[in-house]
């Protein structure tokens, strides 16, 4: 599902070869065992399902068109050893696919390569279909033509297309057929109900039914393992609702993935009364043996649900685990979404109490935050995917940019593209061409980030036609800050800079206030005339707070 948090950044990726796949050993396990392994894992969220609702053809820039870290093998090892048994990998494969629902080798590869990255890692990997059109649009259309019948073309298509590739891959790797069928196109979050009145549509569920059939059937004729790997079967929008309607396939390798989130505008009360109503339908279907999978959960990351999200988790992880049902916790964003509890940008586990709730309810002791890996300088961005007359960005996480402080573009000697620069922290800011951190020299184009604060820097380039002349796009290492910018943050005077000058930033005659009406000019750190949170922000890096400033000859 797609979930807010998420800049249109692209970021840094270093992809390596993909590694050859040996034929390992296959032991069956059934549905039901199989939820008893995976108690614990987490989502890779808006990561390799990121795509443009478009028809165009996108090659393996979307992985981060989503503002999210592209995938690297040390973010499965850090949640490994975290205590996690399980990632659960959303892909998106219509817009990497040609002709009749062909799937591009070069985005399957790029696939591949997450998943034996993350089971080298010991970790179990679900593999979905995430966001496909003809699954989200299951109801008779203007026309009064169900897209139901090409919905199960799709889906045949590429799950053979996808099994054939894992065939021979270990009991470890799950597939799951389908995200959220929805009713129409568009994000419908009670995509079960047609009419709005909280009738259950029995026409959709049958619909959905038969798209889980047609999936497992296409699996399971590609032979190899696939005849008894467990796949993960859906109900209309993933919903726990309509599990009453779900139709149980004679399969004992099979299983049912759900959503279980909260309202995010409710109250506590009423966000525990709406999740017991869900928990009371997922008692139904373990009754009928139906063994269930929570594949996304997780509390509102912001607004009113965000202050009783630590209650909720304890709340339904609590009645979860005592029911023996594996939850997938849904991650993804920036450190101000409040449900984030993994950032893979900065490899740092966030909202600990959120992640140390979730690991008493099912009784793991959480393992140790795996240490940062400095990045080698300098650093050459992958350009081979750059096409002409298309826009492109990349953004770097702050783990790089808190040791890098240039980037440089090289341009073959013409400067034929437009370019910008953006920082995100608690406020956008652009930088443009002319700017004093922006050089433009020989066809070369030099951006100076020392000393900007935030948790990412994106830079864009774009172009029309023939006309991209870029050849090289590197990361340099620089030193920190130079004394003549530090020496804008002591704003008293008095060669350190410290708590004094930030308590002179705060008086209310300063902090919120155009330079010209300031009591104190000098709070306006970055020159912007204005006096707010990217001043502090400056103020507060590592290589200015509580630094002294060289002395004078």
């Amino acid at each position: 599902m797609l979930k807010r948090f998420a800049p249109f950044l692209l970021t840094l990726s270093l992809l390596c070869a993909v590694p050859s796949w040996a034929v390992t050993p296959f032991t069956p396990v059934t549905g039901a065992d199989m939820m008893k392994r995976i108690q614990l894992g987490i989502n890779f969220g808006n990561t390799l399902e990121a795509r443009v609702w478009d028809d165009k053809h996108y090659g393996l820039e979307t992985e981060t068109f989503w503002g999210e870290a592209a995938v690297e093998p040390d973010q499965f090892a850090a949640i490994a050893k975290k205590g996690y048994a399980a990632v659960r990998l959303p892909v998106s494969w219509e817009p990497h696919m040609t002709g009749t629902y062909v799937i591009d080798e070069e985005w399957m590869d790029r696939v591949a390569q997450c998943v034996d990255w993350a089971l080298d890692a010991g970790l179990y990997v679900i593999l979905n279909a995430h966001h496909e059109t003809n699954f989200y649009s299951l109801i008779d259309g203007v026309s009064g033509v169900s897209d139901v019948d090409e919905a199960e073309r799709e889906i045949t298509a590429i799950w053979k297309q996808v099994a054939n590739r894992f065939a021979e891959h270990s009991e470890k790797l799950l597939f799951e057929v389908m995200n959220e069928p929805h009713l129409q196109e568009g994000w419908i979050w009670e995509s079960w109900n047609a009419d709005g009145s909280g009738n259950i549509d029995l026409a959709l569920c049958e619909k959905v039914n038969r798209l889980n059939k047609a999936a497992l059937h296409a699996i399971r004729e590609t032979g190899g393992n696939n005849k008894k790997r467990v796949v993960l079967l859906t109900t209309p929008g993933a919903e726990a609702t309509p599990i009453e309607y779900f139709e149980a396939i004679n399969d004992p390798y099979t299983a049912l993935g759900i959503f279980l989130y909260p309202p995010n505008d409710a109250t506590l009360e009423g966000a525990k009364a709406d999740t017991d109503i869900k928990l009371a339908a997922v008692r139904d279907a373990l009754k009928r043996k139906i063994p269930v999978l929570i594949k996304e959960i997780a509390p509102p990351g912001e607004g009113d649900g965000a202050a009783w999200g630590l209650e909720w988790t304890e709340y339904t992880f609590g009645k979860l685990a005592g029911m023996g049902v594996p939850t997938f916790w849904w991650n993804c964003g920036l450190p101000e979404n409040e449900a984030l509890i993994y950032d893979r940008y900065n490899l740092e586990w966030t909202h600990k109490e959120l992640s140390k709730a979730v690991f008493a309810a099912y009784g793991v002791t959480p393992g140790p935050d795996v240490p940062l890996k400095k990045p080698p300088f300098p650093i050459e961005l992958d350009i081979s995917s750059l096409k002409d007359g298309e826009f492109a960005y990349w953004s770097f996480p702050e783990r790089l940019l808190a040791d890098a402080g240039e980037l440089v573009v090289e341009l073959n000697g013409v400067l034929t593209w437009g370019y910008s620069f953006v920082r995100v922290s608690e406020e956008w800011a652009q930088f443009d061409a002319g700017g004093e951190r922006i050089t433009e020299e020989d066809g070369v184009l030099t951006f100076d980030f020392r000393g900007l604060a935030g948790n990412t820097l994106g830079f864009g380039i774009w172009g029309e036609g023939n006309a991209r002349k870029v050849t090289r796009i590197t990361l340099n290492k620089k030193e920190e800050q130079t004394p003549a910018a530090q020496t804008e943050c002591d704003i008293n005077g008095d060669g350190r800079i410290n708590q004094s000058d930030l308590n002179i930033l705060w008086l209310p005659g300063n902090y919120n206030k155009n330079t010209a009406d300031a009591d104190e000019p000098r709070c306006d750190i970055n020159g912007d005339g204005i006096i707010n949170q990217s001043d502090l922000n400056i103020l507060w890096l590592p290589s200015n707070y509580n630094k002294s400033l060289p002395a004078i000859e």
